[in-house]
């Protein structure tokens, strides 16, 4: 098997069965032609379901292939099951059948068109070819790379302007590379554009090698400091680790947890007396509290249409109101939306709610306040 060249790996597959179609490469399966968003388990179980098509497949070969006999709990392959056949719909649900203590079939037509090969993550790139799919970049040097990405530098063949590039080959990692992508969203929606963040400027999802695209952010903590720690000034040294802890902090109040902080990601940049440090690399983050980011970016969007039709006047009490309102109603949908994440951010462009309890309590602004300097959900540093 770890042998094998890319072009004897086995192809991937667009599969159509009932009113649902599930994409190997893109791990999207929809349902009468609407993406749905469902965790990476079900869909594995989906997957080996489709490929075995027909036939019985029983519950110690969908733990192996799904799982690789790793200890789980129970009740873990129904659970899956049960997510997948929700998410399926009434109308395909009954395609999987059970035959109870054996195991499962899916059953009635299945038409399959490759789509492509699985390349298990590996990348055929090299310093000095274009970057794929934007050609105007020359890649410089790899960064970083893990199972399912690699990290590129590339500069402007006439501009000279650096960009990143997040790349991927696989189904898996893009998966990843939408999460990252909808989390940058979230914070960028959530706490405004700010310079201790690293930008996501573009993005592919529809072809590989998939993409992210990202502002250059600097050398990374120890690069920079193998060159210039000994220039740096202790009061600089404290105020750079300052700053770091500010982005983070940040990230926090609005339920955003990194889960991957290291030097390779924190990036510095500017000169001695100017330095600037930025957080990148959000691609493990965990949601703390989905359904208050939730509010949160519902608040935001009522709030500047609100800006919009009165730009100067300060916010009333009915309109306080109506934003509490809106919020109650986000926290409701939530609980009817339990188990949506903010990876639906990467396909319908909104963060659905979970469907907990808020953390923090509505207020209503002090009297004469000017919505510029109100917070109507006060934020928190979320450590627990």
């Amino acid at each position: 098997m770890g042998s094998e060249s890319p072009q004897t790996r086995p192809a991937q597959y667009r599969y159509r069965f009932g009113t649902a179609e599930f994409d190997e490469v893109r791990v999207e399966l929809r349902v009468d032609g609407e993406i749905v968003k469902i965790q990476r388990r079900p869909l594995d179980v989906l997957t080996v379901l489709l490929q075995h098509a027909g036939e019985m497949v029983t519950r110690e070969e969908l733990r192996e292939a799904v799982w690789h006999n790793r200890i789980t709990v129970d009740n873990v392959l129904d659970t899956a099951l049960m997510k997948l056949r929700q998410a399926l719909g009434e109308r395909n649900s009954g395609l999987i059948r059970t035959q109870p203590r054996v195991g499962f079939r899916l059953v009635g037509p299945v038409e399959r068109v490759a789509v492509g090969r699985h390349f298990s993550g590996e990348l055929s790139l090299d310093a000095g070819q274009p970057a794929p799919h934007r050609e105007n970049f020359l890649l410089r040097r790899r960064l970083g790379s893990s199972a399912r990405n690699e990290v590129w530098l590339a500069r402007h063949a006439k501009t000279q302007e650096r960009r990143v590039y997040k790349f991927s080959a696989c189904g898996a990692g893009l998966a990843a590379l939408k999460r990252e992508a909808a989390v940058n969203r979230l914070l960028r929606e959530t706490l405004g554009e700010r310079e201790d963040f690293v930008r996501i400027l573009d993005w592919n999802f529809e072809e590989p090698p998939f993409f992210l695209e990202c502002e250059y952010g600097g050398e990374n903590l120890l690069e920079w400091a193998a060159r210039c720690l000994g220039g740096a000034s202790p009061d600089e040294r404290v105020k750079l680790l300052a700053r770091a802890a500010d982005a983070v902090a940040a990230a926090h109040s609005v339920g955003v947890l990194h889960k991957d902080l290291k030097p390779a990601n924190l990036l510095i940049s500017g000169q001695a007396g100017a330095l600037q440090v930025r957080v990148t690399d959000f691609g493990s983050a965990q949601l703390l509290t989905p359904d208050r980011v939730a509010a949160v970016l519902l608040l935001e969007m009522a709030a500047k249409d609100i800006a919009a039709k009165d730009p100067d006047g300060p916010i009333s009490v009915a309109t306080i109101r109506k934003l509490i309102r809106a919020a109650q109603e986000a926290e409701a949908a939530g609980v009817r939306a339990k188990g949506r994440t903010v990876d639906r951010c990467a396909s319908a462009g909104s963060c659905a709610a979970s469907g907990t309890e808020f953390d923090a309590p509505l207020q209503a602004p002090p009297a004469g306040a000017r919505r510029e300097s109100f917070n109507p959900v006060p934020g928190r540093v979320l450590l627990r």
